[in-house]
């Protein structure tokens, strides 16, 4: 595994385990915050993302693994299912 790949393995799976324990909260913020703290629980939205980043994290340990272009092709479905998943799950299920 490359040094890049490593990066956003680690990364993705230390940002999942924050959003899971809680303590993610200052990665969610931006200039749109109060608006959406008004609007979602983001206690629930924090668990729902911390998830997704754990599923990409693996996805990416497993495709750098098997490295090949179907493995590559597999880990950016998983990828782009997850993050849909992750916003529909906020939306349907973290609205106050």
């Amino acid at each position: 595994m490359g040094a890049i790949d490593l990066a956003l393995t680690t990364g993705c799976l230390a940002v999942g385990i924050l959003m899971l324990l809680g303590k993610g909260g200052k990665l969610l913020e931006d200039k749109n915050a109060p608006e959406r703290n008004k609007e979602y629980d983001m206690k629930k939205a924090q668990k729902g993302y911390g998830i997704a980043f754990l599923i990409i994290g693996a996805a990416s340990a497993v495709s750098h693994k098997v490295n090949t272009q179907a493995g590559f092709g597999m880990y950016l479905v998983i990828v782009v299912l997850a993050l849909s998943g992750s916003v529909i799950y906020m939306k349907k299920y973290c609205r106050k």
